[in-house]
């Protein structure tokens, strides 16, 4: 394999904090569903399909672009199964040619967000909403140089990284992260975070279990997570995604 390895040093967590010890939602049922060890055979994929996708014409709507993605994805939902190998065709949409590098780069993502997420226990709907998302992302950015941000909410560059030290970075929404904390995060921090808790706490505590509620990550993760991090990575031959937070053990500012 020819993904970069990094190693990221570990803090002293134990000075900013009062309890440590990972949050409950980590040893659950739901936890459980989402790690598990899935071998599958190529040979028992189903045929090829193609799916044809609209590149953005207008980037400042991101609404009216995503409910079009949607409403196409329901049409074709029914004819698609998860065992399913799926190849996307980006039509340019009124664009100029100028975009073709830009297309090819967004077909291979989509491919690569479709083999991350089948096999885990999304449902069909967040798996296009994912695709959609990272589309208009890519194409923002390309268009504005800079990060879509819904809302024009602060985004953050986090950085994600594994027992195995392979790491990747992503941006996320500074309120959607903080939402994602435990609900109890302020009995678990020194006195000096806890009159102001922000995620700036993921400075000098970088370990998800601790901080997050992990059904709340999860919900990020789907929500703009795994979005953002395909976007962030696009340009990269063997980018490192992760499509879940239960592998992770560092999740903190880049």
């Amino acid at each position: 394999m020819k993904i970069p390895l990094y190693t990221i040093p570990n803090f002293q967590i134990e000075k900013f904090l009062r309890i440590n010890k990972i949050h409950k939602s980590w040893e659950s049922v739901i936890f459980s569903k989402w790690r598990y060890e899935f071998l599958e055979n190529w040979n028992s994929l189903e045929g090829l399909v193609s799916i044809k996708l609209k590149l953005p014409t207008n980037t400042n709507s991101y609404q009216e672009f995503t409910d079009f993605t949607l409403n196409f994805f329901i049409k074709v939902s029914d004819k698609l199964k998860r065992n399913q190998k799926l190849s996307f065709k980006i039509d340019l949409n009124g664009n100029d040619n100028s975009f073709e590098d830009l297309s090819k780069r967004i077909e291979k993502s989509c491919t690569r967000i479709w083999d991350g997420t089948r096999n885990l226990p999304f449902t069909n709907m967040e798996i296009y909403k994912i695709i959609k998302d990272y589309i208009f992302f890519e194409y923002y950015e390309h268009i504005y140089e800079k990060a879509y941000s819904i809302n024009d909410e602060e985004l953050v560059v986090l950085e994600l990284t594994n027992k195995f030290h392979s790491t990747t970075r992503c941006y996320a929404t500074k309120s959607k992260l903080e939402k994602a904390f435990r609900d109890d995060i302020e009995n678990i921090l020194i006195e000096e975070f806890k009159e102001n808790i922000s995620s700036l706490i993921l400075l000098n505590v970088n370990v998800p279990q601790i901080i997050f509620d992990f059904e709340k990550l999860l919900f990020l993760f789907k929500e703009e997570i795994i979005a953002y991090q395909v976007a962030y990575n696009s340009e990269k031959i063997n980018p490192v995604i992760f499509y879940s937070p239960t592998e992770l053990n560092i999740l903190g500012y880049a």
